[in-house]
């Protein structure tokens, strides 16, 4: 029998495409909808080809002193820091550089 875990995060993963999906097409006007929801999948593809090693290369640094379940805790809270630092630089880059095309 299936574990309702799995199934639940089945269904938060459909949601949570959909609401980008929604999101991401919003403010995009008509004539360009159809380029926003194929770049998408696109961005989607990309953040998995190189957030997965990112984050697997910074657990691996953090953890490689020592093992049991304190070291490797810490050593996934360090790769979501490195995530969450990395989406922030990203998303200030590109704000900086929509804000000089928008000029």
């Amino acid at each position: 029998m299936t574990d309702p875990r799995v199934a639940a995060q089945f269904v938060n993963a459909i949601f949570s495409m959909l609401s980008f999906l929604v999101f991401s097409n919003s403010a995009v006007d008509t004539d360009s909808r159809g380029m926003a929801t194929g770049m998408a999948p696109q961005r989607q593809q990309v953040d998995i080809a190189i957030g997965i090693p990112l984050t697997s290369a910074a657990f691996t640094a953090a953890v490689a002193a020592g093992s049991g379940p304190a070291v490797e805790l810490s050593g996934i809270q360090v790769a979501i820091a490195v995530d969450a630092f990395t989406l922030i630089g990203t998303g200030a880059l590109l704000r900086l550089a929509l804000h000089r095309t928008s000029r």
